[in-house]
Formats: structure tokens, sequence, C-alpha cells
């Protein structure tokens, strides 16, 4: 029986089949939930984000326990932009939903990263400019200034949604 609720829309330019996105860092790459749940299901994914250089990320403990939940401290590890394009990119492009790449790093770094994921088909970006758990307590400066600035150098340097 076909749904009589529409839950299509579209968000930042990006067609989505329905609201329910997977978020940065809960489905890694995709390929990691890719053999546990029907990913067509989704609206879209948001790729674990990447820097430019690999991360080792945070030492152990990366976990706790909470009698709230669970708090997590990964510190960004990835391996980095070259890596994504040659290893992740062409199983995330081939996805049957929308997939945007999530990158952090600085003014120049961001605007760097997103003309090289342009290129890989990608259906957008997410810009992680406040990851509190990597040295120093912030990715990078989060003035209202600072951000103006750094989210106009990198949407001036892609065409694609960001």
């Amino acid at each position: 029986m076909p749904s009589v609720f529409k839950t299509e829309l579209n968000f930042a330019g990006i067609k989505l089949r329905n609201p329910l996105i997977l978020l940065s860092g809960t489905a890694g790459y995709g390929k990691e939930l890719g053999e546990i749940i029907d990913l067509s299901r989704l609206g879209g994914l948001i790729c674990k984000t990447i820097t430019l250089l690999p991360r080792k990320g945070n030492p152990p403990p990366r976990t706790a326990e909470t009698a709230s939940g669970l708090v997590n401290s990964i510190g960004l590890e990835n391996s980095g932009l070259k890596a994504f394009i040659k290893e992740v990119a062409p199983y995330v492009k081939n996805l049957p939903l929308p997939v945007l790449a999530s990158i952090a790093g600085d003014k120049k770094e961001l605007a760097r990263m997103a003309k090289e994921l342009e290129e890989t088909g990608l259906a957008g970006l997410e810009l992680n400019l406040s990851c509190p758990n990597v040295s120093g307590g912030s990715f990078n400066p989060v003035s209202p200034a600072d951000l103006y600035v750094t989210i106009k150098a990198v949407r001036q340097s892609v065409k694609m949604p960001v």
C-alpha cells in the first residue's frame, strides 16, 4: 500500500527522499551500516568528518558511560582527504541516497578540501567548525565574524551546497 504522506523535501538544493539523515560521526562512511540497514530507506547520509591530513584522534579511553547515556571524545580520527577521495568517495557516490562529506580545518584547508571534494560527485558539504574534543578545545575559532569569513570562503570556492 503506498504511503499517504509526502516525505520528500529539498534541503539546501539537495533532494531528499525523507528527512531522516544519518549525521556525521554516527554512521562512519556508510560502509559500516550498509550491511546492517537498508540505506535506501534513508533521506541522506553525512560522512564522518575528514581533515586535510590524517589524524590519529584522541588517545583511549574515548568513550564513557554516564547515567544519561554515552559520552565520546574521538578527536576527529580519520585517514585524511586523499584517502577519502581514493577509498571512500567511489563507494559513497554509488549509494542510493544523497551523501554529504563533513570537513574540518582552517579557512584555507576547508576551501581546498571543498574544491577537491566537489569533483567526487558528493551531494554537498557539512562544515565541522566546532568540534570540542580536539586539542585546544575547538578545531576552529568560533566567533561570529570568523565563522562568517570561513563559511564565505568555502561557499565561494564551490558550487555544491554547503
